[in-house]
């Protein structure tokens, strides 16, 4: 499979389309690089990615729980994964069941299983998008519709900061540099002025709310609602101890600041 360099956008940022932009960049490279045959091949593959895009649509409730959202959105995921290990991704009439498709245990890491093979989250290979905050954003979305367990690096259940630590380094980045931060109990230096133009697709936000925990919370920038009225959709772990599980979320942030701005950096 040829390099791939999604291009950079707020727009579409959700594993779904991510899927689409892949598959339109592979077939690209196959027009110009390889055969007929494979050119045939990768067309096929970007026309199934597409239809699936379709289905999934941009404008579905994230926080959705029904089966038939859960079960689109995991087929997503199954089909990047296909994509990124060079495998034919599902047909269109092929269908993913959470039950079947997706194991979950108790103290152990989620596993996909396609066909004969199981794939930990910590297998995916994300490197082959080359835009890093899509990047980011891609394995975020897999992390979430895969239910990957959160823990820190000494083993133990993980907060929101051992998320997006998590995320960042399955996506092959490190946090930096620094553009915004504001003085607070975590952080005793401030640090430039906030501007929302340098909030970009996987940014490292923290964001105020309150917690007895410094009152910080880390999240992963999506892409803007309205940036003109500060609402954005971002992802994260509630952390903390709490049940719930990493999800995709609405923040305004009028109401809850941004306190602190990282964005990705090539490791």
């Amino acid at each position: 499979m040829p390099e791939t360099n999604l291009p950079e956008s707020n727009e579409g940022n959700s594993v779904i389309s991510g899927l689409a932009r892949l598959a339109q960049e592979v077939i690209g490279g196959a027009r110009k690089e390889v055969d007929m045959r494979l050119d045939e091949r990768n067309a096929r593959l970007a026309e199934r990615l597409g239809k699936v895009a379709e289905a999934f649509g941009e404008n579905t409730d994230p926080d959705a729980t029904s089966y038939d959202m859960g079960a689109k959105q995991l087929k997503a995921v199954v089909n990047l994964v296909c994509t990124l290990f060079n495998l034919d991704p599902l047909s269109e009439d092929e269908t993913v069941d959470a039950s079947r498709n997706l194991i979950v245990e108790e103290g152990k890491p989620s596993r996909l299983k396609i066909g004969d093979k199981e794939v930990q989250f910590k297998d995916i290979d994300f490197s082959k998008i080359k835009d890093l905050g899509n990047r980011i954003v891609e394995a975020g979305m897999t992390s979430i519709a895969m239910k990957e367990r959160v823990y820190n690096r000494q083993g133990k259940a993980g907060s929101c900061w051992d998320w997006v630590d998590r995320v960042y380094d399955a996506a092959g980045v490190k946090a930096g540099p620094v553009l915004y931060q504001e003085k607070t109990a975590n952080h005793p230096k401030a640090i430039g002025r906030l501007d929302h133009e340098q909030i970009v697709p996987g940014a490292w936000l923290y964001i105020w709310n309150g917690n007895p925990y410094g009152g910080e919370h880390s999240v992963i920038f999506k892409k803007w609602i309205d940036k003109a009225k500060g609402t954005a959709e971002v992802m994260s772990f509630p952390g903390s101890g709490s049940k719930k599980a990493q999800r995709v979320h609405v923040e305004d942030f009028n109401k809850h600041r941004v306190t602190r701005l990282c964005v990705p950096k090539a490791k």
